[in-house]
């Protein structure tokens, strides 16, 4: 048994252990109150304002200043009470990975579900190991395939996956998605009939690569998202009709599904979609890509990065009819190939296109790959033109480019928002210039990386593009690098 494992069981026990006591605390006395200070003459329904406004984190904070839960319910009786009293305080639960012995977490999680007073609830899962070689056999991962098993039964017991609003699932490895899909499979959409946003990560960007297979092989056979279209759990005839997905939000990072059936889990009620980083053996065809893609017609934001259909040689994008999106304003495409980024682009009708997110997939692993190095950052400028621009490093980037500035497929007329991340391309470039013509109504751009580092396009490069008589950008207001402001023009 692992270390993770048999702290679970620990805290599961004494959790046990303690039901009786837990069972026979006596309600809390009527208590007198000594004003201190003005917040003792708050009534108890601003005071629960109070907390729940307290307790929800902003863009703003400090990583790990946040107000716990916990942490008001011990600053005297009165708070207690109130805290207690207020289901909606605990719905937030994480769990991660490498555990304590103690099982702390684990008793905080079965504490927090015992308060929620049927409240729906938030979970992050995040049991990535932060020391984990990705060289390494997948086997080979602390976190196993019992670890998951043994968290999810734990999560089961508890009754209350009817009332999971949202679930986060971060992994090294391919196993406890694995475990995850197979564990929802057969409840034909019923366990996530409250679930609005599901996030699955397998956080390898490495399986985008071109040529770049699914492993481990064992395991690559697609399961069904949620349950949600699996025939052989379907009612009889004269049965309950079958819960109707609900979900708003769903990203799968490095995540196949059956994309054959996965239109019923992601249907109209959709508004967010993220597919990213699927080895190419595991994508879905263009005509399952369409069909799923159809299927959301509440769909406003769409990201596709480092995935989308998988292509055969010789594929005609006319033999599958055009994918119209008429709700979509912000659109992420992460190439790897140009070729088959302008294949996907063929296929889809953007006409209310606000917000156009490029990126360079390929040109961003291959500086994680020098990252890994341990390179000094001060040679960086010298050994990536030798290593990173070779000749045709900007091609990828160049035929999107251009074939989004010739195609007239995307309305970039109509674009007010534009980012370009990890482009290896001079600020020059014809095909550039061609593009970013046709965005004549663009009035904030955004540029990954604030150095020019191997011909990297930068803000500043779009600063000086920008002063330049003949550019076309005429209500470009601001330009951004990494979220800092270079300039307000």
């Amino acid at each position: 048994m692992s270390q993770f494992t048999a702290s679970l069981a620990c805290a599961v026990h004494e959790w046990e252990r303690s039901r009786p006591q837990r069972l026979a605390t006596p309600a809390p006395s009527p208590f007198v109150l000594q004003l201190r200070s003005p917040v003792d003459r708050l009534p108890p329904e601003l005071l629960t304002t109070v907390f729940v406004l307290t307790i929800e984190p902003r863009h703003h904070d400090t990583p790990g200043l946040t107000t716990s839960p916990t942490t008001l319910s011990h600053v005297c009786r009165r708070w207690r009470a109130v805290a207690l009293g207020l289901g909606s305080l605990w719905t937030s639960v994480a769990i991660a990975y490498p555990s304590d012995p103690s099982g702390a977490q684990f008793t905080r999680l079965l504490t927090y579900l015992s308060r929620t007073k049927g409240y729906k609830i938030d979970l992050m899962l995040d049991v990535r190991d932060p020391e984990w070689d990705f060289e390494l056999p997948e086997e080979e991962h602390p976190f196993t395939t019992r670890d998951m098993q043994a968290l999810l039964v734990l999560l089961q017991s508890t009754r209350t996956a009817h009332r999971w609003r949202s679930v986060e699932l971060l992994t090294d490895t391919w196993a406890p998605i694995d475990v995850f899909l197979r564990a929802t499979r057969s409840s034909a959409g019923t366990f996530a009939q409250s679930m609005e946003r599901l996030v699955l990560a397998r956080c390898n960007a490495y399986f985008a690569r071109n040529g770049a297979i699914f492993e481990p092989a064992a395991l690559k056979h697609p399961l069904p998202l949620l349950g949600f279209g699996v025939t052989s759990s379907l009612p009889p005839a004269d049965g309950p009709p079958l819960p109707l997905s609900r979900l708003r939000h769903v990203s799968l990072v490095g995540v196949h599904v059956d994309w054959s059936i996965a239109d019923f889990a992601l249907g109209p009620a959709l508004t967010h979609l993220a597919l990213k980083f699927h080895a190419s053996d595991v994508r879905p065809s263009p005509a399952e890509f369409s069909h799923i893609l159809s299927a959301c017609l509440c769909l406003e934001t769409l990201a596709i990065v480092g995935s989308g259909p998988s292509f055969s040689p010789g594929f005609v994008p006319t033999s599958v009819p055009p994918i119209v999106l008429s709700s979509v304003t912000t659109f992420t495409l992460g190439f790897v190939d140009g070729q088959d980024a302008t294949q996907l682009l063929a296929l889809l009708r953007i006409p209310n296109l606000a917000k156009l997110e490029l990126e360079d997939v390929a040109a961003g692993l291959n500086l994680m790959d020098i990252a890994e190095v341990g390179m000094d950052e001060n040679l960086l400028p010298l050994t990536l033109p030798l290593r990173v621009m070779q000749e045709d490093d900007d091609l990828s980037a160049r035929t999107v480019l251009a074939w989004l500035a010739e195609s007239g497929t995307l309305p970039l007329g109509k674009l007010t928002s534009l980012s370009l991340s990890s482009f290896h391309i001079a600020a020059m470039n014809p095909a550039l210039h061609a593009f970013l013509r046709e965005c004549r109504s663009v009035g904030e751009v955004s540029v990954a990386g604030t150095r020019r580092i191997a011909g990297i396009l930068t803000g500043n490069d779009i600063l000086a593009l920008r002063r330049e008589p003949t550019w076309l950008l005429l209500r470009l207001m601001t330009v951004s690098s990494r979220g800092r402001v270079l300039a307000p023009l």
